[in-house]
């Protein structure tokens, strides 16, 4: 799993302060947050590509979106239950959050744009 060194989550072209990971190799994708030790903490999880999310072994929710390659929000799932699966054909991309720590409700988050951005 990699790190941006400073790269963080923004929405609309404003920052979140929410830290960004990338999830790209078939294992790293497939443990998602599930292996994060900081799960709590302000941390989004692109995985690339992605267009299903699993819960399976997950102790708690967390938030999906499922982008295209736009970075456009095509759906999003708040406080994904453990041992779930959600699938969106039409995504290139999936970010996960902590459950509350990203968008409060799909009215805020659908037809956004998402993208880890460096710091200027």
């Amino acid at each position: 799993m990699s790190t941006s060194a400073g790269a963080t989550l923004h929405v609309d072209g404003r920052c979140t302060g929410i830290l960004v990971r990338h999830a790209t190799t078939f294992w790293t994708r497939a443990r998602g947050l599930w292996a994060e030790a900081v799960r709590q903490s302000a941390i989004a999880l692109e995985l690339r590509p992605c267009y299903a999310v699993h819960t399976f072994g997950m102790s708690g929710a967390i938030d999906i979106a499922f982008v295209d390659g736009e970075g456009r929000v095509l759906a999003a799932c708040h406080r994904l239950k453990p041992w779930r699966v959600v699938v969106h054909p039409s995504a290139v991309s999936t970010w996960e959050l902590p459950a509350g720590v990203g968008w409060s409700s799909s009215s805020r988050v659908l037809a956004s744009r998402v993208s880890p951005s460096e710091p200027a």
